[in-house]
């Protein structure tokens, strides 16, 4: 059986972006099962104008915020990625801005901060700009696991979906 450090992380067979017309602004959500079990989440954009997408990771290893560390549409140790949520045009550029000043605000981003369970883990990340752009109306898989992490402190409340309630005591949700 393969490690994952030998596992494929390149690009996926298809684009990511919408048809190739007249250069749109594009967001996106994308995740890749990882081990069977869990999923990794990024968030990738790409402005009008701009030569090249943006992908942001949040990691283990290296700079736990992780920019462009990996193809757009890389996959992730073999995993195919998948769309959680897809904006393009004048919504993506509205949008765009508010997703990088998550991101440059993002309060776990020392080295050490990364937990793989409860979190915070690259779902963690992915669902605190979720949370900070609600306009992109994306809830991640139950599979995604460290969504559920208290980031803002906040150890009971509305689930990101809004259709339920969480309790959180340290390492144990319910």
């Amino acid at each position: 059986m393969a490690d994952g450090r030998s596992l494929e992380r390149g690009a996926a067979a298809e684009s990511i972006g919408p048809s190739r017309r007249a250069d749109p602004s594009l967001c996106r959500t994308n995740r890749a099962l990882a081990r069977h079990f869990a999923v990794h989440t990024w968030i990738v954009v790409k402005e009008r104008g701009a030569r090249r997408y943006s992908r942001y990771d949040y990691t283990a290893w290296g700079e736990p915020i992780r920019v462009d560390g990996f193809a757009a549409d890389g996959r992730w140790f073999g995993a195919r990625p998948e769309a959680v949520v897809s904006v393009d045009g004048e919504r993506a550029e509205q949008l765009i801005p508010r997703i990088r000043a998550v991101v440059e605000n993002y309060k776990f981003r020392d080295y050490g901060d990364y937990s793989p369970w409860p979190g915070p883990n690259s779902n963690t990340f992915t669902q605190a700009i979720l949370d900070g752009v609600p306009e992109l109306r994306a809830v991640l898989p139950p599979t995604a696991i460290g969504k559920d992490f208290p980031y803002r402190g906040e150890w009971f409340g509305l689930t990101p979906s809004g259709t339920g309630v969480f309790v959180s005591l340290g390492a144990i949700s319910a």
